[in-house]
């Protein structure tokens, strides 16, 4: 706890802040809000909140949290973000990752990457305003996200897929956005500083779809632009088509650092409890295309580039060190955070550990496994104690007259063990997508009961402390 508070200390101090770029200036956000959640602590947000960072660099003059909000960015007007310091759109810049239109790694005006940014912190500005006793505060960044979200819907969401390339998987975010001015380059900052205004408005490709690169729907997914978890579900055929179009030896489209907001998007949305019920098959897609974005072994990928290629010990900036930046875009590090996104997702997204109030004092154990993964265990620190969970699932064919389970028919089967600290309050969930529709609504429940939420089969009450075993049976026929 002292670490990572010292930690996003200094990112609110002069000599912390290192760059201008979008992602960095909502980082500093993030992080406050992240450590103000793991330890309930929000003695730090109240000594920063209105404080004031003199830019060491660039000569650009102080920043303070409307810029890490992006507020000072914001167009009412529009409703949209525009024309951030330095909007990155992806790093490092290279062939092998998707930048074959004209901007792909920059952003000019308005894009969707730097508005879901937008949402995103505005949302997390919101939250802490409200639990230090700042109402007003609070409903502003609460209205601020609102009005970013559906103005970015409006301007870059493709319904038509076969308007999206490839054409045909499914629904995407343009990254042009539509319609737009581009301008000159902004004239402040060092010189050079204005490379990275340019761009050129995407022309339609020949037969008719829009340019889009990955992305912007990664980022729309993470940020739910559409407005809900099913909305964002319904991008993952075009993720998947996206990401893979170079095959499976290549890898993913994503630089590894973009990858973690799109499988975080994913899997958020695939163990949503709190929208009501939405089709199982969607959460299914979303949990197998995370798992092989995981585990994929193209050079583009955590097993075969930053590990297979190079061996590395630590994360990277890059998937391989050959694939560094274009020519006078900055260097590759074999030491850097941009590639460790499965340090997040794995036990937070994946096996589904992560605090829902303050403290962990109420948690989720909300599992989001592909149906291929037969079993799985983890024990994840928290300030409260230990949380451990193991699960097995598959899939049995019986005669067993118990169930009256004909001769044909067959059950997914869940088991799982759970156990939470004390006066901790755990949200334990079981994957029913992995049952299918036909199964889920022939369920029997071993352990206390649960009951269907999302894509999930829930705890009808949240357990308190303590050890529990649940079993799940869902039977279908064929």
């Amino acid at each position: 706890m002292h670490h990572r508070r010292r930690v996003v200390q200094l990112m609110f101090e002069p000599e912390g802040y290192v760059n201008y770029w979008t992602e960095f200036l909502t980082s500093v956000t993030s992080a406050l809000a992240a450590f103000s959640l793991d330890f309930d602590d929000l003695g730090l947000a109240r000594r920063v909140w209105n404080s004031t960072t003199p830019a060491r660099q660039e000569g650009r003059g102080a920043f303070s949290l409307r810029n890490y909000t992006l507020t000072e960015y914001f167009d009412a007007a529009r409703g949209l973000v525009v024309r951030t310091p330095r909007p990155l759109v992806d790093w490092p810049r290279s062939d092998a990752i998707d930048i074959n239109e004209s901007t792909a790694g920059v952003c000019n005006d308005a894009c969707v990457q730097m508005n879901a940014h937008a949402v995103t912190v505005q949302q997390q500005a919101s939250i802490l305003a409200g639990r230090m006793g700042m109402p007003q505060e609070a409903a502003a960044y609460a209205a601020r996200a609102a009005a970013i979200r559906a103005a970015a819907h409006a301007a870059f969401y493709e319904e038509d897929s076969d308007k999206c390339n490839p054409p045909g998987a499914g629904p995407c975010y343009r990254d042009d956005g539509a319609p737009r001015k581009f301008e000159a380059p902004l004239s402040e900052g060092p010189s050079g500083a204005g490379q990275w205004q340019r761009g050129l408005r995407h022309p339609g490709s020949k037969n008719g779809t829009a340019t889009t690169t990955v992305q912007a729907t990664a980022m729309a997914t993470d940020a739910r632009l559409g407005g809900s978890a099913e909305m964002a579900l319904r991008l993952v055929p075009f993720l998947r088509a996206r990401n893979l179009r170079r095959g499976a030896a290549h890898g993913l489209e994503l630089s590894g650092w973009q990858s973690f907001f799109m499988l975080r998007g994913v899997y958020s949305a695939a163990g949503e409890t709190g929208e009501g019920l939405f089709p199982l098959g969607l959460a299914a897609d979303a949990a197998a295309f995370g798992w092989e974005a995981l585990t994929g072994t193209g050079v583009n990928s955590w097993l075969g580039g930053m590990i297979g290629v190079q061996n590395a010990t630590m994360t990277t900036e890059s998937w391989i060190v050959s694939h560094a930046p274009l020519p006078g875009q900055g260097g590759s590090t074999m030491s850097h955070p941009w590639t460790a996104a499965p340090a997040a997702v794995l036990p937070r997204w994946l096996l589904g550990i992560r605090p829902l109030e303050p403290g962990w004092r109420t948690l989720a154990v909300r599992p989001l496994p592909p149906a291929g993964l037969e079993g799985a265990s983890i024990e994840v620190p928290t300030p409260r104690g230990v949380v451990s969970l193991a699960f097995r699932q598959r899939v049995e064919t019986g005669t067993g007259t118990g169930n009256r389970m004909a001769a044909t028919a067959r059950s997914w089967v869940w088991e799982a063990n759970v156990t939470v600290p004390g006066n901790t309050f755990a949200d334990v969930c079981a994957p029913l997508y992995n049952a299918g529709d036909e199964a889920a609504t022939n369920c029997s429940v071993s352990g206390p009961p649960m009951v269907a939420r999302g894509a999930l089969v829930c705890l009808r009450e949240n357990m308190l402390g303590g050890s529990l075993a649940i079993r799940v049976a869902c039977t279908f026929s064929g």
